[in-house]
C-alpha cells in the first residue's frame, strides 16, 4: 500500500476543528477511481446498431440461407428473422418487447 499522503494535509485543511493536528497524523489521504466510464479519458464506444436493426434478430444475418428477404415477426411487425429457427430461439428475449 501506498503511504504517500500519510499525515501530510495543507496547513489550512480542516482548521475550526484543534483535535485536527493530533489526529491528522493517523490519516491517510487516497485517490479513488471511479468505478463508471469516464468520457474525458476513454473514446467513446458506439456500436453499430445498423446490423441489430436490419438483420435477424437471433443471428444477425441480413438475409435468409436463399438470399431472401427476411421474415417479420406476426406479432410486433417490427423484428425480422431469418428462419423459423431463429425466431423460435429469439423468443425468450422477443417476447418482453413484441406488442
Amino acid at each position: 500500500m501506498c503511504t504517500y499522503g500519510n499525515g501530510n494535509f495543507p496547513d489550512d485543511f480542516l482548521p475550526d476543528i484543534p483535535i485536527w493536528k493530533i489526529a491528522s497524523k493517523y490519516t491517510v489521504r487516497a485517490a479513488i477511481s471511479p468505478p463508471f466510464w469516464a468520457p474525458f479519458v476513454d473514446e467513446m464506444y458506439i456500436p453499430d446498431i445498423s446490423k441489430i436493426l436490419n438483420g435477424c434478430g437471433s443471428c444477425g444475418k441480413p438475409k435468409d440461407e436463399n438470399g431472401k428477404a427476411l421474415l417479420t415477426c406476426g406479432q410486433c411487425k417490427d423484428q425480422k428473422y431469418c428462419s423459423p429457427e431463429c425466431q423460435k430461439a429469439h423468443w425468450k428475449v422477443h417476447k418482453r418487447v413484441s406488442k
